[in-house]
């Protein structure tokens, strides 16, 4: 007899919020369920709970039942569909994806998927592929070869992403390219053996890392947006839940990094010192290069000009749009420069764990 698939989302509450988002991530999982010995609920931790933690720099050595919402929405058994559906759209002030079933004494005995229970799942039509680059910090690599087409354990950067983005369920890829954008267009082709449908936009001049959204025609809807340097694991229908929940004009994926300073550093009011730290650690979120755009921002993008994302995000701001950041705990490197380029072989070569930045 098959084991009811809810037990491989329980977790002890003793287990680290490390361990735990390690489990919840690699085993894509959606939701852990934090129980006693006896399966009785205390908390749930979810993709969205692990995310903003890594955002409000939780400790993530704490034990998992602090990272857990300790009142989740939950129900007695014995709903029909309609039912679970109304009580996972109404039962919290935001849609939950998970219905964890108690019995009388608040231990679980089912989950349920709000996606199953629809019969489809949150999808995204189109994606971006900015592929324009020059990469001169990998030269003499990038001499006669794109840099998104340089291979990563024997296949081209570009292709693992698209690869990605095709399991995902994306149906079509606009590629951007400028610099020897013919090698991309010939590994592609229209995107039929990949099972997409691929299209290219040509950059005639260099359009920045924003640009190339305006050379696109006019699309419906939530538009990804990724760097074609950029080799991630992130869960890309979690980060469009994480866009749908906080109602974003545009979600920004980040990455922290930190960096440890080598020397002591001293702290001074004025000419009188107040402390001295030893080498510390400065962590901060870094642009990922993943987005989530909606197609109002978009227009805002000059036709066939130069635009940077950096001062395309600035303008949303300003113009008091709704942004939004979403964090990678999943792996992530950017191929640009030697020493990541060369990781990223190293990564794939063998299997790696979640790795939390």
């Amino acid at each position: 007899m098959t084991a009811p698939r809810y037990l491989k989302h329980l977790i002890e509450p003793r287990m680290t919020s490390s361990e735990a988002i390690n489990r919840l991530m690699s085993e894509r999982l959606g939701i852990l369920l934090v129980c006693d010995p006896g399966n009785r609920l205390l908390g749930v931790i979810t993709d969205g709970d692990a995310r903003r933690s890594v955002l409000a720099h939780f400790d993530l050595n704490r034990p998992s039942l602090e990272l857990a919402n300790r009142t989740p929405v939950t129900s007695p058994p014995g709903l029909n569909d309609a039912q679970a559906i109304h009580r996972m759209n109404t039962g919290a002030s935001y849609k939950v994806e998970f219905l964890p079933i108690l019995d009388e004494r608040g231990s679980v005995i089912d989950l349920l998927f709000l996606r199953e229970l629809l019969e489809s799942s949150l999808s995204l039509e189109n994606a971006l592929l900015m592929a324009g680059g020059f990469g001169r910090r990998l030269y003499p690599k990038t001499k006669h070869t794109p840099k998104p087409m340089l291979k990563i354990g024997g296949i081209p950067a570009v292709e693992r992403t698209v690869r990605k983005l095709t399991e995902a369920g994306i149906k079509n890829i606009y590629i951007s390219t400028h610099f020897l954008g013919e090698k991309i267009r010939k590994h592609f082709g229209d995107g039929r053996s990949f099972g997409v449908n691929v299209q290219y936009v040509e950059e005639v001049r260099p359009l920045g890392t924003a640009g190339a959204i305006s050379l696109l025609p006019e699309l419906q809807g939530t538009l990804l947006i990724i760097n074609a340097d950029v080799l991630t694991d992130v869960n890309f229908r979690a980060m469009l839940e994480f866009h749908r929940e906080h109602r974003a004009d545009m979600t920004v994926a980040v990455r922290k990094y930190a960096r440890q300073v080598p020397y002591g550093v001293v702290n001074c009011r004025g000419h009188l010192i107040e402390g001295i730290e030893e080498k510390p650690t400065s962590s901060f979120f870094v642009n990922a290069g993943v987005y989530l755009i909606e197609a109002e921002p978009r227009k805002r993008i000059p036709k066939d000009a130069p635009v940077s994302m950096t001062d395309f995000i600035a303008n949303l701001i300003q113009s008091n749009h709704q942004l939004v950041a979403f964090p990678i705990i999943e792996y992530w490197i950017d191929i640009g420069v030697p020493e990541d380029y060369k990781m990223a072989h190293e990564h794939y070569s063998e299997k790696k764990v979640v790795n939390l930045g």
